[in-house]
């Protein structure tokens, strides 16, 4: 009987990196793109993907991490309507439709068909850790299937080496479940340790470290999140959603003085604008955004000759001038 015990134990063993085995490592270009991705470096994935799917045209899994990049990158509706195309063309291709999950899961507006696509990928190429994820991305980002996602991400955990990435969207989907009003801070904690956990088992998980890093400044716990996004810099000192949250938590800091706050925002802008060559002026706010209650860029203040705010437009304008004329005659007239 102790015999059959090991050999049973012999078996799951080598089933289960029988499993991990097949998941064959992606070529170097599809590669380059993914870790891009991870690094939330969009621009750079879609200026580098755009040469690269070029001269690889036949590269579904380039192709896919090329739109994957392109949609993170603000050019949704290309990049849904490049997956769409693919898919058509060669509806058997699991990465095609990773692509298309991918595309319609970061645009938003299409969950169910979103859900679809990772489900038809997963039956196609159902051990690839990547696919697994994807899955497990489009079912979070649906709010009617939250649970369900979080319920996949503990099913398949276990067929992963390293399964801090599913962790990172099971944390996404405790916590995005969690919003309320009112918030459930029980599903709140336990987002965050799905985060920790997350980076427990891989230190150089970008999004482990951002998301509860992004999440805790939304949260006003930006003391917490800057040490966490402090780290996301040193892995990811490319992404500019990555500077923009270490940019919130020290101005959202109650431990850090004002001289402290602007150096090390300095410190961190001036390379980051060179490395971007950006050259236009860039104004450093000292707290005064926060204390005045701007969320949202452009805003523009309509203002009187005593220096106090008559009027607020929130948002871009094409005939912002036409719009509120009167409202610049009516403070003229005061």
């Amino acid at each position: 009987m102790k015999h059959s015990h090991v050999v049973m134990a012999g078996l799951v063993v080598l089933s289960l990196a029988a499993t991990l085995a097949a998941q064959a490592p992606l070529p170097a270009e599809a590669a380059r793109l993914r870790a891009l991705f991870f690094l939330r470096d969009f621009e750079t994935g879609v200026l580098e993907g755009e040469k690269l799917v070029a001269g690889s045209p036949n590269a579904s899994d380039l192709y896919a991490w090329y739109v994957l990049n392109l949609v993170r990158g603000g050019e949704e509706k290309r990049a849904v309507a490049l997956a769409e195309e693919i898919t058509k063309k060669k509806p058997q291709d699991p990465w095609d439709w990773f692509a298309l999950a991918g595309a319609l899961n970061y645009q938003s507006e299409r969950p169910a068909d979103a859900v679809s696509a990772g489900e038809k990928a997963l039956k196609l190429l159902p051990n690839s850790p990547d696919i697994i994820w994807i899955r497990a991305q489009t079912l979070a980002n649906d709010e009617k299937r939250r649970d369900v996602a979080i319920a996949f991400v503990d099913a398949q955990r276990g067929r992963l080496k390293n399964p801090a990435e599913i962790l990172v969207t099971k944390g996404y989907a405790l916590y995005r479940s969690a919003s309320g009003p009112p918030r459930d801070e029980a599903r709140t904690k336990l987002a965050f340790a799905a985060f920790e956990e997350a980076r427990q088992i891989d230190p150089k998980n970008l999004n482990a470290l951002y998301l509860a890093g992004a999440y805790l400044n939304g949260l006003r716990r930006s003391d917490e999140a800057y040490p966490l996004l402090k780290r996301a810099l040193a892995i990811a000192p490319d992404s500019t959603s990555v500077h923009q949250a270490y940019w919130d938590a020290v101005t959202g800091s109650r431990d850090l003085g004002a001289d402290r706050k602007r150096q090390e925002i300095e410190a961190d802008v001036k390379p980051w604008m060179a490395q971007k060559k950006y050259t236009f002026p860039v104004l450093i706010d000292d707290g005064y955004v926060n204390k005045v209650g701007l969320h949202a860029f452009p805003t523009t203040w309509f203002v009187d000759v005593q220096g106090r705010k008559v009027y607020e437009k929130v948002g871009w304008s094409e005939k912002l001038l036409e719009e509120f004329s009167w409202r610049i005659e009516a403070i003229r007239t005061k």
